[in-house]
């Protein structure tokens, strides 16, 4: 992986290039002073040199996270037009600038990647004496929507992280106001102030989320929105290290449920990882990764004779393929205790079958094997959420949005809350 991270020579910024490095990555990094390169983002011509020198000394990057940004205060009739511009050419115009040399270099070598812009909170929320900072954030909000689209295609994933106040060092002078911390400290559920780490721990989950895009994730979202973190009883991530320690340090009194369908896309990729090695030698296998990977249910007529010919054979790939079948029956069992039971027997089988990708897989189950059986429990599933997501989505289309958050509320309520509105007659 080689990675791009704009003003990681401090705060935030330093807090990635620290994670990204010690997970192997080549990082460089892109600031005015204690970077790899020295490159002001707001000027065209210094974004242009930076990209050119990591390519020639790097490679074209896969992933960029720009952190690059400057804090201002000043009230919206008294501001100097010269410190307006001066934000808004560092935060949001420089942020476009570095996404779009990044994003064209992706395109170039035909490789795709992943970019995460930090926004703040305060992209979302109002906050008197900062109209440029507020405007530069909530900016950056929509610049990776509508990157997210148009770079999509090209297998580039564009998301932001909106951090709440974050202990670094562009917060040092207002850290010394009498009661500032206090008072911020005391709104917070946590009982504290971010610190540089707690938000580079989100941006390395969202920078590696391999299906979402187009999306800003608030660091404190919560707790902006009157949230109350002790009242969430259940959660439902992926096996990410970064979700599952954020779940245990933010929301104690939740327990977690893998999402049933990450876990099976974990097996999947090691079906696939099994048919790709034996492909070299079975030209059979070329060009049949989807029968594979599909329900058996949406495969044609054809597709469907295919896969048999293929799993009749004595292949490495259809042993693969039965240990993936048996894992999705797992989900079908009438019961926890059954679940329990056949997980067990699965698992067993899986690292007996001498097939390295599955005896992988495998292991990363069993590690996670609390919060997979917990699904037995708690029924809850990313896949559910998303599809109540594009029916409250596609409302909001048709009617072109709502006059007020509790007409929005009420229509979520009739679009997926399975009311019964039936009227005596």
């Amino acid at each position: 992986m080689i990675a791009v991270v704009t003003g990681g020579g401090s705060g935030i910024g330093r807090a990635v290039t620290d994670r990204l490095r010690d997970g192997g990555a080549d990082v460089v990094v892109w600031d005015l002073d204690g970077g790899d390169i020295d490159c002001d983002i707001s000027d065209p011509a210094s974004v242009a040199a930076a990209i050119d020198k990591t390519v020639a000394d790097h490679g074209p990057p896969d992933r960029l996270v720009a952190c690059a940004g400057i804090g201002a205060s000043g009230l919206l009739l008294e501001q100097a037009p010269s410190d307006w511009q001066r934000v808004i050419d560092t935060n949001l115009t420089g942020t476009w600038l570095t996404m779009r040399a990044t994003a064209r270099a992706m395109v170039d070598a035909g490789s795709g990647g992943s970019i995460v812009a930090v926004s703040s909170i305060s992209g979302t929320l109002a906050d008197r004496d900062m109209g440029a900072y507020c405007v530069s954030k909530a900016g950056i909000d929509m610049l990776v929507r509508v990157a997210a689209t148009e770079w999509g295609p090209h297998g580039i994933r564009v998301n932001a992280v909106g951090p709440g106040v974050t202990r670094t060092p562009m917060l040092g002078r207002v850290e010394q106001l009498p009661g500032w911390v206090e008072g911020l400290t005391e709104r917070t559920a946590l009982g504290r102030l971010g610190q540089a780490d707690d938000v580079a721990e989100t941006i390395i989950a969202v920078l590696e989320m391999s299906w979402v895009t187009g999306q800003t994730v608030f660091a404190d979202d919560l707790e902006a929105h009157n949230g109350d973190a002790s009242r969430i009883k259940e959660v439902c991530i992926d096996m990410s290290g970064a979700f599952i320690k954020g779940v245990d340090y933010n929301l104690t009194e939740a327990e977690i449920t893998f999402d049933k369908f990450h876990a099976v896309k974990l097996v999947n990729d090691a079906v696939d990882k099994v048919r790709r090695a034996e492909s070299k030698d079975r030209p059979e296998l070329k060009r049949s990764r989807y029968l594979w990977l599909k329900n058996e249910r949406h495969l044609s007529a054809e597709q469907s004779a295919n896969l048999a010919a293929l799993s009749s054979m004595h292949l490495k790939t259809a042993r693969a393929y039965r240990l993936r079948l048996a894992f999705q029956d797992i989900y079908e069992q009438p019961s926890p205790g059954w679940g329990e039971l056949i997980l067990d027997r699965w698992y067993s089988w899986a690292i007996r079958s001498r097939l390295d990708p599955m005896k992988d897989a495998a292991r990363t189950i069993m590690r996670h094997r609390d919060g997979i059986l917990r699904w037995f429990t708690s029924k809850i599933a990313n896949g559910l959420i998303e599809g109540i997501n594009s029916l409250v989505q596609a409302a909001k289309a048709k009617a072109r949005g709502y006059r007020s958050t509790r007409n929005l509320k009420a229509i979520t309520y009739l679009i997926a809350g399975k009311l019964d509105l039936r009227l005596p007659t």
